[in-house]
């Protein structure tokens, strides 16, 4: 059904958008994140 090929891309786009957001934002930083550090730098 076209509907349900619809909703799979949009499900395929919003997973790959997120995987992107984790390999830019918390894979550079994920030493940062483990020690704490990235917490004292948000307070």
């Amino acid at each position: 059904c076209e509907e349900d090929d619809d909703d799979l891309d949009s499900r395929l786009e919003l997973d790959y958008q997120i995987g992107e957001d984790i390999k830019e934002k918390l894979i550079p930083r994920a030493i940062d994140w483990y020690t704490g550090k990235a917490l004292e730098a948000l307070s």
